[in-house]
Formats: C-alpha cells, sequence, structure tokens
C-alpha cells in the first residue's frame, strides 16, 4: 500500500541518518503516535511541551512539512480525516505502521552481527515447528484436564 511512499523514506534515512535502523525500537514503533513513530524515535530531545511531541522537534529540526512526510511515508494526508471512515481508515492509518516494521525488521536483521546473547537465546526459544508441536500437546492436556474434571453442583453455604 505505501511502498513508494516507504522507498523514498528510505532513501532520505539512509542519506541523513546512516546506520539508522539500529535505533529504531521495533516494539515501540506506531506511526500514529508523534512520540513513538519513526522520525520521532530518530529525534534525540524529548518533548519539550505537550503541543510539541519529537515528530513536530524533528520536522522544525530538519525544515521539513507535512507534504514531504505524506510522500516519504513518515504520514498520511489530514484530509483522509474528512473523506473517510470507518475500518478502511484504521487499516490504512495501521498499514503504514506495519509496512515500516517489515522493512526495518529485515534491516535490523541483516545489519547486525550475531551475538553470543542470540545464540544463547537461538537455543531457549522453540522453533516454529517446536512451538506447534508444543500447543498441540498443551491443547490435548488442557483439554483433558477440562473434560475430566467432574461437574460438581452449586450448593448454597
Amino acid at each position: 500500500m505505501y511502498e513508494k511512499e516507504i522507498s523514498l523514506g528510505l532513501a532520505y534515512l539512509d542519506e541523513v541518518h546512516p546506520g539508522w535502523e539500529s535505533k529504531i525500537n521495533l516494539g515501540r514503533l506506531n506511526m500514529l503516535d508523534g512520540d513513538y513513530c519513526l522520525l520521532a524515535q530518530l529525534e534525540e530531545s524529548g518533548r519539550s511541551s505537550w503541543l510539541e511531541n519529537r515528530y513536530v522537534k524533528y520536522m522544525h529540526k530538519h525544515k521539513l512539512n507535512h507534504s514531504w512526510a505524506v510522500e516519504h511515508g513518515f504520514s498520511w494526508p489530514i484530509l483522509l480525516l474528512e473523506k473517510e471512515s470507518g475500518p478502511t481508515y484504521w487499516h490504512r492509518r495501521l498499514a503504514l505502521t506495519d509496512e515500516w516494521v517489515a522493512v526495518i525488521a529485515k534491516r535490523q536483521v541483516v545489519s547486525r552481527p550475531v551475538t553470543e546473547e542470540d545464540v544463547r537465546m537461538a537455543a531457549y526459544y522453540p522453533t516454529p515447528v517446536e512451538w506447534k508441536r508444543i500447543s498441540e500437546q498443551l491443547s490435548i492436556v488442557l483439554a483433558d484436564e477440562f473434560v475430566a474434571e467432574p461437574e460438581r453442583e452449586l450448593v448454597p453455604a
């Protein structure tokens, strides 16, 4: 949905902020929130007032405007608020975060060397095949326990 815009945004970030992907916390990335969107996470200074979030500070510091942010996949058209409502509107807004997360996750995996901690964690966490087996076993055990428990009659005390 936002491929063209995100590719422009990537070109900008790679030029202006080399290594930017290592600074992004994907768990907090939210393109709907001016303190946790992509540009806000690159803004070093925190919020200075309730009126000026980190996204606004970044835009002012770099002399950028909203149209530029929309063209580069960092925001969406304000007119969208007036023209759309309901599930389509929210789907389009949420898709912007989802698409950035997918792109950044790939870059973070490629750009970061594998550490000893990664190896330890990989050994600790089950693979998708193991998760499937574990979840199947767990659902069988839980189902057996649920069925095995006799029904009790509720008697007032």
